[in-house]
């Protein structure tokens, strides 16, 4: 969708006429994240929705984005204009336990170990890695993958995981926030997946989440500002997305810890601690208070 770019158009120009601050929040840098999934293939187009985005953040007063490596490629991308750039994360939902609980077979008692994605299915998310390390893990071992969520893969993902679909492999359509939370609650893992690149241009903001309900987080990209503070905090595990023999290995090694929760309880609770969403506040506040 060309939305957010033309919605930024829009926006600069009321400001404009309005004389009112402009202050621009990029949740994925367009059209570098088109580029990288293959959405658009026209050169000249994606020349020229770069130099709209440009003008856009030349324009902003203010620039808030969701990670360093994000900051980064918004900044590299510049070189003659010296941008105002803020990392503020998104909050995350609130514990939600209002709503009906849906029963189902995923949310009872579980003897295996559990990875889940929730979320879009799509073509960023590259996740055929993780369901082709799946398809080579022998079938006793006792773990899982659940994908909870919808998206224009979901059907070529549950064509891949072939024998494997409804036993180590579940898709489960979206869920209203207190089932999600459930079901997040009886994972052992979180997943965030990127395309390679991608984690220059998005954030998956899910991470929050998951780590909101004691859930320890696997990451698949490359190298970023994410799988290095997974690792620094020691609340999780990142692999690379290109060796499948070795994600498969390690997937089994990390599914024989017992209770891995428990065994990361404290660090994901001093993450929380400060990655709050009274902090997120403060930090907005901050922002607006200096325009």
């Amino acid at each position: 969708s060309l939305t957010p770019l033309f919605m930024a158009v829009i926006c600069r120009i009321i400001c404009k006429i309005k004389g009112s601050k402009f202050v621009y929040r990029i949740m994925d840098i367009h059209p570098e994240v088109w580029k990288l999934s293959g959405s658009f293939k026209n050169k000249i187009l994606l020349k020229l929705l770069e130099k709209i985005e440009m003008s856009n953040c030349r324009s902003a007063n203010e620039i808030v984005t969701l990670s360093d490596d994000m900051a980064k490629t918004i900044s590299d991308r510049d070189q003659k204009e010296i941008l105002n750039i803020n990392i503020i994360k998104d909050g995350y939902p609130d514990d939600s336990r209002e709503g009906n609980l849906n029963i189902m077979e995923e949310l009872q008692s579980n003897q295996k170990f559990r990875i889940v994605y929730t979320g879009n299915i799509g073509r960023f998310q590259k996740l055929e890695t993780i369901i082709d390390a799946f398809r080579i893990i022998p079938e006793e071992r006792p773990i899982e993958l659940v994908i909870v969520g919808k998206g224009l893969q979901e059907s070529f993902l549950k064509r891949r995981s072939g024998d494997r679909l409804g036993k180590s492999i579940k898709f489960i359509d979206f869920q209203n926030p207190r089932t999600l939370n459930a079901i997040i609650e009886s994972a052992d893992l979180g997943l965030v997946s990127l395309l390679n690149g991608v984690e220059r241009c998005a954030f998956p903001s899910k991470m929050f989440n998951y780590l909101n309900q004691g859930c320890p987080v696997l990451a698949l990209m490359d190298e970023c500002f994410l799988t290095r503070f997974i690792e620094d905090n020691d609340i999780g595990f990142s692999y690379r997305h290109e060796d499948l023999d070795f994600l498969s290995s390690k997937l089994i090694e990390i599914s024989s810890i017992k209770d891995i929760r428990s065994l990361k309880k404290i660090q994901i609770n001093n993450v929380m601690k400060v990655n709050t969403n009274q902090a997120i506040v403060t930090k907005w506040s901050e922002l607006l208070n200096k325009l």
